[in-house]
């Protein structure tokens, strides 16, 4: 059995502004108020990224395992200790 996520389409990076435009209207359209919003691409981010997967910020790389709901404030992004150079 195939799941949902391998039938997905790849997406090329980074997306153009329209296609980033769409996919930041899809998080936000039911959401009332910044703190609904936050909800939207948390779900977003849930649905659709592959965990663990690398980034690189100020030269570092890392591995971002999971990404958690702290509050109703902000999303954290949280690194493999193990897999930074």
């Amino acid at each position: 059995m195939t799941s949902k996520a391998n039938k997905k389409k790849k997406r090329p990076w980074p997306p153009g502004k329209a296609e980033l435009d769409a996919l930041i209207e899809e998080a936000t359209m039911d959401a009332y108020g910044e703190s609904e919003q936050l909800v939207g691409f948390y779900t977003m981010f849930e649905d659709h990224l592959k965990m663990p997967f690398d980034v690189e910020i100020l030269g570092v790389t890392a591995a971002v395992e999971r990404i958690d709901m702290m509050n109703s404030e902000y999303c954290n992004a949280n690194k493999s200790t193990g897999r930074c150079h």
